[in-house]
């Protein structure tokens, strides 16, 4: 029986994720691509905003058709929320994207959420945090440093000290070269806390 290292099986997986993209429309290609960049889960309706080239049919086909092809799988006792089937799927499909292309995405999903979500967005405050950190180059960093302050007191708040943690050091590192101010101030006494409670 053939034992697999690390690598072997990476590259062996990864032959297997190309042939099933390869068997799959362009369409069907596309719309995965840009599904990948929301994340390893996703709705039907974050992707009209996104690919507004497409229509609801068009969209409904393309799942469809990814679903039979086992690139995703629909999320049990969620209508219309999806998961891709394996993490190597979503990264190879985000690998199709340049580099500018994914910022890009990342900032309009974020303003595609907040649009769609109104005053709710700050309860979503951890995912728009991460989209807007992505896209900082494009739109600054007043959105971010906002959505990482919302989604860091939440995490205290729910003890949720390593997720804190990750919040306020972003959030310390797109503002390193600024001159330190109250608000960077107060991340480094929160990031104290959280390491110590880490």
């Amino acid at each position: 029986m053939r034992r697999y290292g690390r690598l072997d099986f990476r590259k062996e997986f990864g032959d297997v994720i190309g042939r099933r993209l390869n068997r799959v429309s362009d369409q069907c290609n596309q719309t995965f691509s840009t599904a990948s960049v929301i994340g390893p889960e996703f709705e039907f309706r974050q992707l009209g905003p996104l690919l507004d080239e497409l229509s609801a049919d068009q969209l409904l086909e393309s799942i469809e058709e990814a679903l039979t092809a086992q690139l995703i799988e629909e999320s049990p006792g969620a209508p219309g929320r999806y998961l891709f089937a394996h993490a190597l799927i979503q990264q190879t499909l985000s690998e199709e994207h340049s580099m500018a292309r994914r910022l890009r995405l990342h900032v309009r999903i974020a303003e595609s959420m907040e649009d769609h979500l109104g005053d709710e967005s700050v309860n979503h405050s951890a995912v728009l945090a991460h989209h807007y950190s992505q896209g900082v180059m494009l739109v600054g960093t007043e959105k971010m440093l906002f959505y990482s302050r919302l989604a860091r007191e939440h995490a205290l708040e729910n003890f949720a000290y390593e997720e804190a943690l990750e919040h306020f050091e972003r959030a310390l590192a797109v503002s390193k070269d600024q001159p330190l101010d109250l608000q960077q101030d107060q991340m480094l006494h929160g990031l104290g806390r959280a390491q110590v409670a880490t």
